[in-house]
């Protein structure tokens, strides 16, 4: 035999036997729904291949845990757990026939490194937002990712949350800061607590009128500053509960300096959040903004900042299959002072009627948008095509004549 693979052998020995001993130390009732893994194999499989590649160089024992019905699954295990093993972990934690785990917001527990759960219902969550001895715990996650999952909502605690949300940690407000490179929380959705039927109405009221008010205002009204300097990705994604304000919630005393990608597609949007149209103040080198698939109709209020920026490449909106049905002048010229950014509106419901006259004479002619000027990135424009009507479907806009819309 080798002496390299002798070698291998005994790496793949030790690394049995350090898999045997790790699932020996878990918490004793975790002994039938979690298991130690090799390598990274317990990442989920959606993971980029930036953060497999971070997590192979810092190889941390992989956890992945199967949480059913009748399962206990405490992230206050984890943390007591982790705090004595003197180890980094990635945990993965799958809920199958609708399994619940207890997770308090911010998620931390030292040595966590990478943090997964999915189709999970989720309690607890707003537990430690007032703890403020977990503001020593470190900040250790890299990757953090919460999907496919409901949080369950006490209403009465909610609201007596919502009386001091000005006062919560800094850890509760930031979440994971320091080291946080990807961010996720897609399909999220809420249930709320069953209440007295004798009050229900009477607590719904104020709930739905108070409660929502004071808790944004509280948030909004905290002192902390969050600095998310190795945040690169972030998904809001597949989301029927962004208020609002969820915008200004995002910004609100927080940096993002590295972010190049965010991600709030399918959200029930109505309009392009007003944060958003000032992207790059907010965002300086976010390169993908993606407000794909919502109900978003205008985009004329999109500024550029490019200069101010210090990202000078070109930078992307997606507004593709939103409502936009017209495209008028003033929208046409926004375009035009366009540098570093792009405004995709494609595979959107254009209809084509005297509305879109000005659109059909404004490239009947040279214009910045065609002649390869600042905005050349805008050429696509002249090959959108018709949605309605039926008579005109399939149609390419700019080859329309006054007669074809009826004008």
């Amino acid at each position: 035999m080798s002496i390299f693979k002798a070698c291998l052998r005994f790496v793949m020995l030790m690394s049995i036997l350090e898999s045997a001993q790790l699932n020996r130390l878990l918490p004793r009732h975790w002994n039938k729904i979690c298991k130690v893994k090799s390598g990274v194999t317990c990442l989920h499989p959606s993971t980029s291949k930036s953060i497999v590649s971070r997590m192979r160089e810092l190889q941390p024992s992989c956890v992945s845990c199967e949480v059913g019905p009748d399962d206990i699954w405490n992230f206050h295990d984890l943390r007591s757990f982790l705090h004595k093993s003197n180890k980094t972990f990635a945990m993965n934690v799958h809920c199958h026939d609708e399994g619940n785990i207890t997770l308090p917001f911010p998620i931390r527990a030292a040595g966590l490194k990478y943090f997964s759960v999915t189709n999970c219902l989720i309690v607890g969550y707003m537990s430690e937002y007032f703890d403020r001895t977990i503001d020593a715990i470190p900040d250790t996650l890299i990757y953090n990712s919460l999907a496919d999952s409901t949080i369950y909502v006490d209403i009465m605690k909610m609201m007596e949350a919502s009386n001091g949300m000005n006062n919560m940690t800094k850890a509760a407000k930031c979440g994971p800061e320091k080291s946080i490179a990807v961010s996720i929380a897609r399909n999220i959705s809420y249930a709320f607590s069953d209440l007295p039927e004798s009050t229900l109405n009477d607590i719904f009221t104020t709930f739905t009128t108070r409660t929502s008010t004071k808790y944004i205002k509280g948030l909004l009204s905290s002192s902390h500053t969050c600095a998310y300097r190795k945040l690169t990705e972030m998904d809001l994604s597949l989301s029927n509960t962004r208020g609002a304000n969820f915008d200004s919630i995002l910004v609100n005393n927080a940096v993002y300096p590295a972010l190049k990608t965010l991600d709030v597609s399918d959200s029930l949007l109505r309009r392009i959040p007003d944060k958003f149209n000032d992207w790059r103040l907010y965002f300086p080198r976010l390169t993908m903004l993606d407000l794909s698939h919502n109900y978003i109709q205008k985009f004329s209020t999109v500024l550029d900042y490019g200069n101010s920026s210090v990202e000078q490449s070109i930078g992307t909106i997606n507004l593709q299959y939103n409502l936009i049905s017209t495209i008028a002048m003033g929208e046409l010229k926004s375009f035009t002072g366009h540098r570093f950014v792009k405004v995709d509106i494609r595979n959107n419901p254009i209809k084509c009627d005297c509305k879109m006259l000005d659109f059909i004479d404004f490239f009947s002619q040279p214009n910045e948008l065609t002649k390869g000027g600042n905005a050349s990135q805008y050429s696509y424009l002249r090959h959108l095509k018709c949605k309605e009507p039926l008579s005109l479907k399939g149609r390419t806009i700019v080859d329309l004549s006054r007669e074809d819309i009826g004008c």
